[in-house]
C-alpha cells in the first residue's frame, strides 16, 4: 500500500495540469512558469494577479504580494470543510486519480 505522501506526489501534478478546471473560482490563466489567478480570494487575500501556481511546486500556491505559501491540501480541506481522509479522496477526484484499494 502506498503512503499518502507517495499518492500526493502523483496526484498534485495531475491537479496542476488541469488547474483551470480544478480551481475555477480562481480563474487561472497559463503563464510561462505556471498559472496566475485572475479572480477570487484565498485565505482572505485577493488572488487576482497575486496568486501563482508554479510548475515547479504543484503542491502549493504562492501569494507574491504577501510571500505566503498555501498548500493545495489546506486550501481544499478548508474550502470544503473536510477531514484528512476526505481531503485525500477529494484531491484524487479532482485529479481523476484512482486510489489503490485500502487507501480510501
Amino acid at each position: 500500500m502506498k503512503e499518502t505522501s507517495e499518492l500526493l506526489d502523483e496526484i498534485y501534478p495531475l491537479i496542476h495540469d488541469q488547474a483551470i478546471m480544478a480551481f475555477p473560482e480562481l480563474g487561472f490563466e497559463r503563464k510561462r512558469d505556471g498559472w496566475e489567478a485572475t479572480r477570487g480570494e484565498i485565505q482572505g487575500e485577493k488572488a487576482r494577479r497575486y496568486l501563482y501556481y508554479y510548475d515547479s511546486e504543484p503542491s502549493c500556491f504562492k501569494n507574491i504580494k504577501t510571500g505566503k505559501t498555501i498548500s493545495v491540501w489546506d486550501y481544499v480541506s478548508d474550502k470544503y470543510g473536510l477531514s484528512e481522509q476526505e481531503t485525500l479522496l477529494k484531491l484524487a477526484e479532482m485529479a481523476d486519480y484512482e486510489l489503490p484499494q485500502g487507501n480510501d
